[in-house]
């Protein structure tokens, strides 16, 4: 059993580091940003885009995953009120 919950947790982690990628190309927001809101330790981050860490907790995961969207929710706001005010 524990080799399957490896494989999974290594599965979810590459998929994060995807989500976080594309996160930083959609937005031009820099990794420094993302963990200080996030309260992760920009290590980890780095850790998961380079491959280095494969175990991200569930929690981190959330926590990356709630500050990404409302990072894309405040983009689309402010795209949203300067095309109104154009």
């Amino acid at each position: 059993m524990g080799n399957i919950e490896n494989i999974e947790n290594k599965n979810q982690a590459n998929c994060l580091a995807d989500e976080v990628r594309d996160f930083f190309v959609e937005t031009g927001c820099k990794q420094n940003v993302l963990a200080k809101l996030a309260n992760v330790h920009t290590s980890t981050i780095s850790f998961l885009l380079s491959g280095k860490r494969k175990n991200i907790h569930g929690y981190t995961q959330d926590r990356l995953r709630l500050v990404m969207q409302q990072i894309r929710n405040l983009n689309k706001s402010t795209s949203a009120d300067a095309d109104a005010s154009a």
